[in-house]
């Protein structure tokens, strides 16, 4: 009987708890993201115009050639695990005497 009091407690406490008040935060809190959002965006209004983006014909074929060989050969990442031994250099002369 004592554990299912305990439990209903719980279960009563986190409840309220949920109802918390939420934090009073800074009034202009999310302005950064919403400032960085606008500068990144070419054409707010891009989405009532009919009008398409004229891109020049060779440029975008340099692009769509780029793309595909990106696709065609990926570049291999590099080994990281590879330890040079001996592959340096020491700056003094190793036997110890000056």
């Amino acid at each position: 009987m004592k554990s299912a009091l305990t439990v209903s407690t719980l279960i009563a406490c986190a409840s309220v708890a949920g109802c918390a008040s939420t934090p009073n935060l800074d009034g202009r809190f999310g302005d950064s993201v919403n400032i960085l959002k606008a500068q990144q965006t070419m054409d707010p209004s891009a989405s009532s115009s009919t009008e398409a983006i004229q891109v020049d014909g060779l440029a975008a074929k340099e692009a769509i050639g780029q793309y595909k060989k990106a696709y065609s050969h990926p570049k291999q990442p590099p080994n990281t695990f590879s330890i040079n031994i001996g592959a340096g250099s020491s700056s003094g002369s190793g036997s110890g005497s000056r």
